[in-house]
């Protein structure tokens, strides 16, 4: 296990967990996430990885501000995205960010059946949690 995969989990499952009990995803958090990545991109690679985990949180960021803008996550979600990204080589993000919609589905279609079809919000930190997990597993 890794540097970047021990902090990587560490801040998603903290990110989880305040987006459960909170219902938010702190700005701090996602800001601290984002410069954790940074860092532990020069830390692992040197100064060389810096630009490719910057690409990776620039990406992530252009891809998810549209699905923001048509109100499909919260602004909250796309820097907890961005954040995670940055840990992340952008080709990982394909995989990051479609597991991490498809748990959201999965999770939200669970919700959606034992609320008995009232509107509910999801928690989409679980989701990104569990797709960091699972790719930092792979």
């Amino acid at each position: 296990m890794t540097l970047s995969t021990v902090v990587l989990s560490v801040l998603l499952f903290a990110a989880a967990m305040t987006d459960l009990l909170h219902n938010k995803i702190y700005n701090a958090h996602t800001v601290a996430m984002l410069a954790a990545g940074l860092l532990t991109s020069v830390i692992t690679g040197g100064f060389g990885a810096l630009p490719s985990a910057l690409l990776s949180a620039l990406i992530t960021f252009a891809l998810m501000l549209p699905v923001y803008l048509i109100k499909g996550i919260g602004a909250g979600d796309v820097k907890l995205l961005t954040g995670a990204a940055a840990f992340l080589v952008p080709a990982q993000l394909p995989a990051f960010i479609g597991v991490s919609f498809v748990l959201a589905a999965v999770y939200g279609a669970g919700r959606l059946v034992v609320s008995r079809g009232k509107r509910r919000t999801i928690r989409f930190a679980v989701p990104v949690f569990l797709s960091g997990v699972i790719l930092c597993a792979v």
